[in-house]
């Protein structure tokens, strides 16, 4: 038997006796400083006992001294993954395979996993394939492979892996999160939410229950992923990703002060964090703070998304005009939504068939847009116009049900590339193709940049132009987009003015009846969102309650809900010698038939100003309350005006906040008059052509046709 140094501190090695074995690997290099041999194994030895950085000093001088022996480059490999220096890893494991083949199978699981680490992500793949098939049943093989396609992109290639990773991994919780998230990255929330709601019950492991969270707002449980968001942030206190997610969802909830405090918090630990400066400047603009926010967004244009929310945020500012909007938007589109070549299309040249109309939304559910989308998609003609949904929707809500009823074709986007959606556009041979969302969340913008069908528009979900070149008209009226040479050319997102108004309007299922006014002092009031209350419009409003000593004023949105900013709302009255005391804030009620049930409480609605209502107004005047509106500039600011007339009503509209104060104020003292309009307001809305969903989808049908004829005749069939 051996007893030299060497061999005891081998036998104390693999005895687990670490420090005896320290010491005998010690004995024998100040005999033999040159053995490589004790130098790896010495390496080994204190990487196993956490002085990873020594052992990998010492497993280099092994090398340095027998550069051939693969072993070395092998567990230098180790120490290097260990080390986070993937780079470094990857090569010496190739150095490894390189000098001894025979120990390329062993450390084929290390090297697949330095790539996917190093974000290798196609060499990854590939070496967790060649495992897999090796061994369909190696579960760590398929979850490697499943990561590695999620984290090139294939979230939809990754699903068939991961399923198969979960089959044989139930309690894996990398696993488990990864199959979660490539469900949310394809669509389907609900799934992953199942997967999630399992998976991550009494698991503290951050990303797990942080996916959770996720999985629950996409499926629009706000309140649940606040709860799991705020737990994945215990569990994993320096994770920027999370604390930006929950600010998102806190922001929401309209908890804004603390929204605000975690996008600070995840900056101070990831100052380049690009999610939590934008969530931070949504915090913000919704706390009111437009200004800040718009310079947040603008600093960091060079995101798109970012870009967007500044260019949304440019419809808040009073100074904005018009051309500064087109200008901005068409320096965003540049940047982000350039033409791309597109092939011929072989749509039929006939101009008088049925016409197949895609819709690019995110927002098929519970949403604004929604409520306006609706009743035209239900009086349209069939016979004319076909529709198909391309629906960048994570979960379907009985809203969504409403709207599939009323479609043709539904194709989902989520996961899916602009090239890849816009063939999936062209293979549904769509002849006009609507954006429904523009500079809104959850836009795909860059669907319409491939050019995806002959005839491209912009529709409902933004107030103004989107910059993208490809997008020919925007439909709209005459009263948000009166004639004007410099937009009415023969450029990009020409105006496409409906007769009828492009807002139809039916009041939501149940909705209670137009409850009558009690009680001697005037209640003014707003349910708009809180940014759209510009500082010129709260002083506008204090010189109203000035004039109408007696008068109270209702608000009521989402951010009222926040004390720090339901604190400044009332500030604000303060500083312009308002008694908060005469202002009553309401946050945000989520059942539809409650929050127009509120609209009892008040007698007129004022309506904001740069950015006017368009819900709101639309739901006070149904519920019987009178709109005192301001004509704007630009179409954000010209929507109350358009609804308002429409109805019926135009003595509500004033052209200067001189007039428009004076208005509200005559009205608060003209009992007769508020009383009539309670009592007709609903009939005169459902009798104009706000009312009307078959006016206005016969107007929009025609609309389509005269461009579709127009595209016909000036790209006649090759």
């Amino acid at each position: 038997m051996d007893d030299s140094p060497l061999q005891q501190a081998l036998a104390h090695h693999r005895a687990g006796s670490f420090e005896k074995a320290e010491l005998a690997y010690a004995a024998h290099l100040a005999a033999h400083p040159q053995d490589s041999e004790a130098l790896h194994l010495l390496g080994v030895l204190r990487h196993q006992q956490g002085r990873s950085p020594d052992g990998r000093e010492l497993i280099r001088r092994a090398i340095g001294l027998a550069p051939d022996v693969g072993a070395y480059h092998a567990n230098l490999g180790l120490v290097e993954a260990a080390l986070g220096e993937n780079a470094a890893a990857i090569a010496a494991f190739d150095a490894a395979s390189r000098l001894s083949p025979a120990v390329a199978p062993q450390i084929r699981p290390l090297l697949a996993a330095a790539c996917l680490s190093a974000g290798e992500n196609a060499r990854a793949e590939a070496e967790f394939a060649a495992l897999a098939a090796e061994n369909p049943e190696d579960g760590a093989a398929l979850r490697g492979l499943a990561l590695a396609r999620h984290a090139r992109g294939d979230a939809a290639g990754a699903l068939p892996a991961y399923r198969r990773a979960a089959r044989l991994l139930p309690d894996d919780p990398p696993t488990m999160n990864g199959l979660g998230a490539a469900l949310l990255d394809t669509g389907s929330a609900g799934e992953a939410l199942a997967v999630l709601e399992r998976a991550a019950a009494g698991s503290v492991w951050g990303p797990l229950v942080a996916n959770l969270g996720n999985a629950r707002r996409a499926t629009g449980d706000t309140r649940g992923a606040v709860e799991a968001l705020r737990r994945a942030a215990q569990c994993d206190p320096h994770n920027a990703t999370t604390l930006a997610n929950l600010a998102a969802v806190l922001s929401e909830e309209g908890i804004l002060g603390e929204a605000a405090e975690c996008c600070r918090r995840a900056l101070a630990i990831a100052p380049g964090d690009a999610a939590a400066r934008t969530n931070l400047a949504a915090c913000l603009f919704d706390a009111g703070d437009v200004g800040t926010a718009l310079g947040i967004w603008r600093a960091n244009a060079g995101d798109p998304r970012a870009g967007s929310n500044a260019l949304y945020a440019m419809n808040f500012m009073p100074a904005t005009t018009r051309g500064e909007m087109r200008e901005a938007a068409q320096g965003w589109a540049r940047a982000h939504a350039p033409d791309r070549p597109a092939a011929a299309f072989a749509n039929p040249r006939d101009a008088g068939r049925r016409l197949r109309v895609g819709l690019v939304s995110p927002d098929l559910r519970s949403h604004s847009v929604a409520w306006f989308l609706l009743p035209v998609l239900e009086a349209a003609d069939r016979a004319q116009v076909e529709f198909h949904a391309f629906a960048e929707l994570s979960a379907e809500d009985p809203v969504t049900a409403r709207i599939r009823a009323s479609l043709d074709g539904w194709h989902p986007t989520v996961g899916i590339g602009d090239a890849a959606a816009a063939d999936m556009v062209r293979a549904a041979r769509i002849d006009i193709l609507l954006d429904l969302a523009g500079h809104t969340a959850g836009s795909r913008l860059g669907i319409f940049a491939h050019r995806a069908a002959p005839v491209q528009a912009s529709w409902l979900g933004y107030p103004d132009v989107t910059g993208v070149s490809a997008i020919d008209w925007r439909i709209t009226d005459a009263d948000i987009d009166p004639p004007d040479a410099a937009d009415d050319g023969t450029g990009s997102e020409r105006p496409l003015r409906l007769a009828t108004g492009f807002h139809a309007y039916r009041l939501p299922e149940g909705a209670p009846d137009v409850a009558a006014r009690e009680g001697a002092a005037i209640v003014f009031g707003s349910f708009n969102n809180w940014p759209k209350h510009s500082p010129e419009c709260l002083s506008a409003w204090a010189e109203i309650l000035r004039l109408v000593p007696d008068a109270r004023l209702v608000l009521k949105n989402k951010a009222m809900a926040d004390p720090t900013t339901r604190q400044a709302a009332l500030a604000a009255f303060a500083a312009r010698g308002i008694d908060p005391a005469r202002i009553e804030t309401l946050a945000r009620v989520p059942d539809p038939r409650g929050h127009l049930a509120l609209y009892g409480m008040i007698d007129i609605a004022l309506d904001p100003f740069p950015y006017n209502g368009v819900t709101t107004t639309c739901e006070a005047m149904a519920m019987g309350v009178p709109v005192v509106a301001l004509r704007g500039t630009t179409p954000a600011g010209r929507n109350a005006a358009s609804l308002i007339g429409r109805i019926g009503c135009p003595e509500l509209v004033a052209d200067t906040v001189g007039t428009y104060i004076r208005r509200a104020v005559e009205l608060a003292g003209d009992r007769p008059a508020l009383s009539t309009y309670r009592s007709s307001l609903r009939e005169r809305m459902r009798r104009s052509p706000v009312g009307d969903p078959t006016a206005v989808a016969h107007a929009f049908s025609a609309a389509l046709r005269d461009v579709w004829t127009a595209w016909c005749r000036a790209n006649p069939a090759g």
